[in-house]
């Protein structure tokens, strides 16, 4: 372990893997995230409002700014705005709750603190285990709080949430899920 340990620690961040692109990062004061079912539409809650992220493109495509009374603190979930109005959106983030961490045919993404509280994001191919094969996977993000980690219900895209900033990564155009 703790050679694994060390070779995580010596790994750099770099782009994705194909078929995976970034597509944005945007400076956020979320502190919780949520896919609106079916779909790679981001619901981001912060104290200040909502904000609708479509991850296929990276742009912000709603935004409501207002109290906290669309909120379910027990159920961490929330109202959804513009397209997904009416919707509730389950999150994750500050306050617990997750989101998907594979895909339907493999892809997953890990958040691991080789020495706390450096954490850094590793994006895997299909059928790869970190503990077996380390050198297929890709380190996509590095940073000292993770909120959030998750693919999209569909599998299109999947976002890495830090304190201020949301990264955005989508299968590059005309790649097949």
């Amino acid at each position: 372990m703790d050679e694994l340990r060390r070779q995580i620690q010596d790994m750099e961040t770099q782009s994705p893997l194909a078929p995976w692109a970034k597509v944005s990062a945007h400076h956020v004061r979320g502190w919780m995230f949520g896919f609106a079912e079916k779909s790679d539409l981001l619901l981001v809650v912060s104290l200040s409002g909502r904000e609708l992220f479509d991850c296929t493109t990276g742009e912000s495509i709603a935004c409501h700014n207002e109290n906290l009374t669309w909120f379910n603190w027990g159920m961490l979930s929330a109202q959804g705005i513009g397209p997904v109005k009416g919707q509730r959106v389950r999150l994750a983030g500050v306050y617990g709750g997750g989101l998907n961490t594979m895909t339907k045919e493999g892809w997953v993404l890990y958040s691991i603190a080789p020495t706390w509280p450096d954490y850094r994001v590793l994006l895997c191919p299909p059928q790869t285990a970190i503990q077996h094969n380390l050198a297929a996977c890709v380190q996509v993000e590095q940073h000292h709080q993770i909120l959030a980690i998750g693919f999209s219900p569909t599998g299109r895209s999947f976002i890495v949430a830090q304190p201020h900033t949301l990264h955005i990564f989508a299968r590059e155009p005309n790649q097949p899920i």
